[in-house]
């Protein structure tokens, strides 16, 4: 049977599916959950980032500080996006799947480092757009750059780059 989650407000959600390569959570406020298919009912924000090869790599500095990259830009999306009528998650694994009006879709997240980590914007009334950098730490802005343009919202001067 199919597990699906119906997402709060504006919540921040870590999926983390593969229970024996779970990466460590540094921010007790995450929620763990164990399905991949997320409901879209309003302007979302997908950030994602890979699973780690093992546990090794689940510790190293570089991983954990591109997840928190990765964390910072969903985290920042979320305050752009604003109020009450759009979401934002991290989804931690190597697919997800999300519902759009009754027809489901897999989000398929790359091993190559430049498509290890990214976000999805998606809507209810438009295609998803992919949002890729050459490194986590640039993800924020992008995001803040593109969310004006695909959701029709006002820039989010707070986010703009000097």
């Amino acid at each position: 049977m199919k597990n699906v989650v119906r997402i709060g407000v504006a919540s921040l959600i870590v999926c983390a599916c593969a229970r024996s390569r779970e990466p460590k959570q540094s921010a007790a406020k995450d929620v763990v959950i164990d399905t991949t298919l997320l409901v879209v009912d309003r302007p979302t924000v997908i950030g994602f980032f890979r699973m780690p090869k093992d546990s090794v790599e689940a510790l190293e500095d570089a991983y954990s500080e591109g997840l928190s990259h990765v964390r910072f830009a969903v985290e920042d999306a979320k305050q752009c996006l604003g109020g009450d009528s759009a979401k934002a998650m991290l989804v931690v694994d190597s697919i997800a799947r999300f519902q759009v009006r009754g027809k489901t879709d897999t989000l398929r997240f790359s091993r190559v480092d430049s498509l290890s980590w990214g976000a999805y914007l998606i809507s209810p009334d438009a295609a998803p757009r992919l949002v890729t950098v050459s490194s986590p730490s640039a993800l924020t802005y992008a995001v803040a750059r593109a969310i004006p343009d695909y959701f029709q919202r006002p820039h989010c001067r707070k986010l703009e780059v000097p």
